[in-house]
Parts: structure tokens; C-alpha cells; sequence
């Protein structure tokens, strides 16, 4: 008997917009923002020559700022200067730095754990919006597009910087993520830890509201409250230090605030070519982008269209600074983006190549104490 052997021909198709790409783009963003860091600090003079500085070499240029304010909490605990920061990141940053300090100076300890926290989360947000992308779309190719517009967003060098900014997105992404995948409890208790890191943190607990009143659940508009809670929690804690309330204090200013005052953004735009003049008008663009996003995202992704107007809400009616380091939890930007450009191949490429620029110049600023604001 004659055995006719056929030849099974495999072919492999390629996915380039598999999750793998997105963390491989991811870690091209890390390396070139850390390759201009150095490099400007090289050829731009610091602008503030007297500022502190870690002295631990490369991962100094991205503990900058607001860094010191978490290297004290983390070092010394609160005091009244420093009650703006929300608690998480510098108890996270206590952990990680105390096994390194019986071997190097305590600040470069503080160093090595911030940048290491923070690009973690930042790999940890990657997957999340991924996941959450693939999950509200069902398409790959603006999942991937948009982890891509976050990588090189013109502000993510805060996702690495010691900021607390990473944390929170990657809280408030997987947040949603468990709410998509009807993990309410893992998702209300993410979305309450996402309130603990940032002010603006314990928005994470919208879409969870949301959706407990689209299904008239009493359970999930529980877990919301509950959620939205980790606010007056910090309150109370800051209360004990204080003999203040802050959240009501900042209501009342918010509530006195009439409504035909413009955002912070939009104020003393100075005719000169300055960088925070740029920064006010880069910023007025992602305004624009966002704003243009909720109706295009509205009918696919509501929940998180009301979450991002919510945001947008809480920067234009308070004193909050600092538009495009903001602007990176409002999730339908790179949404908008990845949509836009996945109609066209040519338009994502000037679009990332835009950016990226914007991330390489945004990037020096910051490592060399341009204040950006």
C-alpha cells in the first residue's frame, strides 16, 4: 500500500499590533527619553542652577520638581508643606528605597526606586490600555495605536519620572479593565487605591457609577461610593495633621468660581517665544483633541467619555496647573488618535513623529528644570 505523504505548508502571519509591539514600542519610548535627557543636559544649561539634585548620575535628570516633595513624605512623613501629595507613591517608594539604603546615600536610594516604580507602572499602564482598547473596540490595530500615542505622548517622560503620575494611570486603566471583565470588587478597590495616589485619582470610580445606574445596580453603585471614598479618607488623615479639611475648602472655591472664567491654561499667553508659552498653546491643542474625541468616542466607549469630561470638568473649574502632565489620564486622546490614524498609515506616522519631537524637546526641558506649568 502506497503511502502519499502531502507537504502541510504553515504560514506564519505576522501581527504587528499584538500586545508584544506595543511593549516593544513602549521600551523605544523609555530609551529615547533617557537618550535625550542626557544628551540636552550636555548642551542646554540648567536654568536653575541652585536646584537640588540627587547627584546619582542619568536617573537624576528624572527627579526633578515635584520629586522632592515625595523623596521628603517617603524619607520623613508629612508636614504642611508638602500635603498636596496624595500618600501611595511615597509609601510605595519607603518600601522599595529602605532595602537599598544601607548601600549607597539615601537619595540616590529614593532615585533608583522612583524611576524603577514609576517605569513600572508605565509598562503596567501599556497593557492596561491595551487590554481595555482591545476590549471597548475589538480591534487590535487601535489598541496598539493607542499604547503607541501614550509611549510618545509629548509628556510621558512624567511616567517615568518620580511622579506619581504612572501609578494612577496604570490604577485607573486596569480599573477599567476589571470592569469590563465584571470583576467589580477587584475594580472598585483598584479605582479607590488610583484616589490614593493623585487628587484627581478617585475619578477612576465614574464609569463603575455609570454603569451600577445603567444596570439600576445597588451593588455597583455601592462599590463607586465606596471607590470614590479614598478621597475623604486622605481628607481625614490630613484633617489629624491639620485641623483642615481641604476636599471642603476646595469646593467651596470651587463653587465661588464663576463660570465665565477661563482654565489656567488659557491665561497670560505671552506673545514672546517662551517654553511655557508653548506648553499653554500644546496644551490648548490636546484640549481641542480631547473635546473633539467625545463625540466621536461617544457611542462606543461612553462610560469613559464621561470619565474624560469629567477630568477635563475638574482642571477648567479648579486651581489645578499644568494641562499636558494632567492631560495623560484622559484616556479618548489616544483614542482619538488611534482612530484618526488608523484610516491612514501616512497620517499615524506624522502624528507619531509629531509627538516624538514633542516628547524629545519636552523631555530636556523638564530634566533641565524648565518649569513646565
Amino acid at each position: 500500500m502506497n503511502l502519499k505523504l502531502e507537504k502541510c505548508r504553515i504560514r506564519v502571519k505576522l501581527t504587528p499590533y499584538n500586545l508584544s509591539t506595543a511593549i516593544i514600542t513602549a521600551l523605544a519610548s523609555r530609551i529615547f527619553i533617557i537618550f535625550n535627557a542626557i544628551l540636552g543636559s550636555y548642551f542646554i544649561p540648567i536654568v536653575n542652577p541652585n536646584a537640588w539634585d540627587t547627584g546619582l548620575p542619568i536617573l537624576n535628570l528624572f527627579a526633578r520638581w515635584d520629586a522632592g516633595h515625595y523623596f521628603r513624605i517617603a524619607d520623613q512623613g508629612y508636614d504642611r508643606s508638602n500635603l498636596g501629595a496624595f500618600p501611595l507613591y511615597p509609601l510605595i517608594l519607603k518600601i522599595t528605597s529602605t532595602p537599598l539604603e544601607p548601600f549607597m546615600p539615601k537619595l540616590w536610594a529614593l532615585n533608583i526606586a522612583s524611576f524603577t516604580i514609576s517605569n513600572i507602572f508605565f509598562f503596567i499602564s501599556i497593557i492596561g490600555l491595551y487590554r481595555l482598547t482591545s476590549k471597548v473596540f475589538q480591534d487590535n490595530r487601535i489598541a496598539f495605536a493607542s499604547t503607541a500615542f501614550l509611549s510618545f505622548y509629548p509628556t510621558s517622560v512624567f511616567l517615568s519620572a518620580a511622579y506619581a503620575e504612572s501609578l494612577t494611570l496604570a490604577l485607573a486603566l486596569w480599573s477599567f479593565v476589571m470592569l469590563e471583565e465584571r470583576k467589580l470588587v477587584k475594580g472598585s478597590i483598584l479605582a479607590f487605591l488610583a484616589g490614593l495616589s493623585r487628587p484627581i485619582g478617585f475619578l477612576a470610580s465614574v464609569p463603575i457609577l455609570l454603569s451600577g445606574l445603567k444596570d439600576r445596580s445597588i451593588k455597583e453603585i455601592a462599590l463607586a461610593m465606596f471607590s470614590a471614598s479614598s478621597i475623604i479618607v486622605f481628607d481625614a488623615y490630613r484633617y489629624t495633621l491639620t485641623g483642615n479639611f481641604y476636599t471642603l475648602s476646595t469646593l467651596y472655591r470651587l463653587l465661588r468660581i464663576p463660570l465665565s472664567k477661563p482654565a489656567l491654561i488659557f491665561n497670560d499667553l505671552s506673545p514672546t517665544v517662551e517654553i511655557n508659552t508653548a506648553v499653554k498653546i500644546l496644551s490648548t491643542i490636546a484640549i481641542m483633541i480631547a473635546i473633539a474625541s467625545f463625540a466621536v468616542m461617544a457611542s462606543k466607549a461612553s462610560k469613559y467619555t464621561i470619565y474624560s469630561i469629567a477630568l477635563l470638568a475638574a482642571y477648567f473649574f479648579t486651581s489645578m496647573e499644568g494641562f499636558m502632565r494632567y492631560s495623560l489620564m484622559i484616556i479618548t486622546l489616544y483614542w482619538m488618535l488611534a482612530y484618526v490614524s488608523a484610516k491612514n498609515r501616512a497620517l499615524e506616522t506624522i502624528l507619531l513623529c509629531g509627538t516624538s519631537m514633542l516628547l524629545g524637546l519636552l523631555t530636556v526641558v523638564y530634566a533641565n528644570w524648565y518649569e513646565l506649568v
